[in-house]
């Protein structure tokens, strides 16, 4: 299934148990790896990345979009905004996730998620995230 013309994660046909997700992911200084995936060096707080994702997640909830334009918008953005490898080629795309796999708190949000909701800024060991379930 391609989302919005973009190329998809590696499997986007999710099974039981599985939830597959969109994120956008802001590092900051204090977090694992505070580099970009193109190797910028991050200096920005933390609070400045949750800030930044608290803004993002505004400007797509205030819009009304249905699942499909939300899928487009929120795909632009991650390839914008995230530092994320999976922003570049697939729009944020991580395809089909299972626990036991991601960070916990990463996880347990995606998992909390119904199809179509945005969740709240989540923090890692890796940054912030913005999570979108589309399956």
């Amino acid at each position: 299934v391609i989302v919005h013309g973009y190329p998809p994660a590696k499997r986007t046909d999710c099974c039981e148990g599985e939830v597959r997700v969109m994120h956008i992911l802001r590092k900051h200084q204090a977090c694992r790896k505070p580099s970009s995936q193109k190797g910028e060096v991050i200096t920005c707080t933390s609070a400045e990345a949750t800030r930044h994702l608290q803004v993002l997640r505004k400007s797509m909830t205030q819009r009304g979009l249905d699942f499909e334009d939300l899928t487009g918008v929120f795909g632009k953005l991650a390839k914008q905004y995230s530092h994320c490898g999976s922003a570049t080629t697939k729009n944020g795309d991580l395809g089909c996730i299972t626990r036991g796999r991601l960070q916990k708190p990463f996880e347990d949000a995606a998992f909390a998620l119904a199809v179509g909701e945005l969740s709240d800024v989540i923090e890692t060991e890796s940054g912030v995230h913005l999570i979108f379930r589309i399956q």
